[in-house]
């Protein structure tokens, strides 16, 4: 797993940014998650109150409840503020693109040697279809890229700022 699938340069450009327009093209998915309305509520909760809600303020019906999505919740409610429901869509569009070509390199790095450059497509275009199922304006998106950044830094060989690498 410590050697690089061997391609020539120009094909492995060209699966990037095939990888990449492929991410990007997530530009166009509408903002329709049912769920969207509460992470913009709760992300201008905990910016209004510089803190985390203890308890679920929409439902009060609710009396077990835990936020596990603070973090995301912020930058998404942000980036609402600063352009609304199209600038989280670019935003999308930016993180699929990234975990796209992540999933090359994860692919490039745990492929056999000597394949053609249909192996690496298969593979990228069969992993970006799983991951599209799930493809909205959501939090787990940007875990999953966070998921995918920590995969191909564990494949690789090791380094000695590997550790501050996966912690950051």
């Amino acid at each position: 797993m410590n050697h690089r699938f061997r391609m020539r340069p120009s094909l492995r450009a060209g699966l990037y940014l095939a990888a990449i327009a492929c991410g990007l093209s997530y530009w166009g998915t509408l903002a329709d998650d049912p769920d969207l309305g509460t992470h913009l509520v709760s992300g201008a909760w905990i910016v209004d109150h510089h803190a985390i809600p203890l308890r679920d303020f929409i439902n009060s019906f609710n009396i077990y409840w835990h936020d596990y999505y603070w973090l995301a919740q912020i930058p998404m409610y942000k980036l609402y503020q600063l352009g609304g429901y199209d600038l989280l869509r670019v935003a999308l569009g930016c993180v699929m693109a990234y975990l796209c070509t992540v999933l090359v390199d994860i692919v490039l790095l745990a492929s056999p040697r000597r394949l053609t450059v249909l192996y690496p497509l298969v593979c990228v275009f069969g992993a970006v279809a799983i991951v599209a199922e799930g493809a909205s304006i959501r939090p787990q998106i940007g875990a999953m890229a966070v998921v995918a950044v920590a995969l191909r830094r564990l494949i690789q060989r090791p380094t000695p700022w590997e550790i501050p690498y996966l912690l950051l």
